[in-house]
């Protein structure tokens, strides 16, 4: 019997966001790259982590810090794994799932905001995944548009940071969202009715938008962010529901904008 793995060979990742990163890392990563393919058996993996080819792992100072782009050969998912998920792992994926239609699908928004998502989990899945690989086909080592998926993820990985990772992705995202959303009407950005719809779609999901650190917490974890570039960093703000904005700024202003999102917070 063989005792190890060869290029021809295929990793499996059946599991989470976490399995699917770490297998698709040491896949990337073993003898130059084999293949492998993703089994996305949670929510949040299904509408995000599993599309991409994004893989990576944590070091001490940060989220996703140690990592490559590796693309499954192939991606299957089961919905009826959703079922044996926790109250608490099917809103870390509905925080995504709001995420993309923020970015740029209102009737996928409009399900989590007004219908009934858990009867709807192959349209949300499906709308899900075909908005991320339209925009990973784009740019697929991010360079330009594919930065608009990381919305509320500056100061959510902060958030988890500072959390020691306690608190889930989902429910930092949901924070960050909220944190960027405030932002964005406080600036003139977006109409204080479209922000309202979004922190009431957040919430009605059993997501929190309340953040328990101080802006300046969230600032100086975010300069270690590896989306920052140098002295800068690269933001997303909503405009409108299905519309967001790439901007670009010096890392010494994310304080103030983290702060404008944390004002009126309650």
């Amino acid at each position: 019997m063989r005792r190890f793995i060869s290029r021809t060979d295929l990793a499996v990742a059946l599991g989470g966001g976490v399995i699917g990163d770490l297998t698709g890392f040491a896949a990337g990563c073993y003898l130059r790259g084999i293949r492998f393919v993703q089994m996305p058996t949670t929510l949040l993996a299904a509408v995000d982590a599993s599309v991409g080819g994004k893989t990576a792992v944590n070091l001490a100072h940060g989220k996703n810090l140690a990592g490559l782009f590796h693309q499954p050969i192939g991606v299957y998912c089961d919905v009826d794994t959703m079922q044996t998920l926790t109250p608490h792992e099917m809103a870390d994926g509905a925080a995504e799932a709001i995420k993309t239609g923020i970015l740029g699908d209102p009737e996928l928004f409009a399900i989590y905001e007004s219908g009934n998502p858990l009867r709807q989990l192959e349209e949300v899945i499906s709308r899900a995944v075909a908005y991320k690989a339209k925009i990973v086909m784009e740019d697929p080592e991010e360079h330009g548009v594919r930065k608009l998926l990381n919305l509320g993820h500056t100061p959510a990985h902060a958030i988890e940071r500072l959390s020691d990772f306690a608190i889930s992705h989902g429910h930092a995202v949901a924070m960050g969202m909220a944190i960027v959303t405030r932002a964005s009407v406080r600036r003139g950005l977006l109409d204080s009715d479209a922000g309202t719809r979004i922190l009431n779609t957040i919430k009605r999901n059993n997501l929190p938008i309340v953040c328990p650190y101080s802006a300046a917490d969230m600032a100086t974890i975010a300069a270690l962010d590896k989306k920052a570039a140098a002295s800068d960093i690269t933001v997303i703000l909503p405009e409108k529901i299905g519309q967001c904005r790439m901007e670009k700024m010096p890392i010494a202003a994310l304080e103030a904008l983290f702060a404008d999102g944390l004002e009126g917070q309650a």
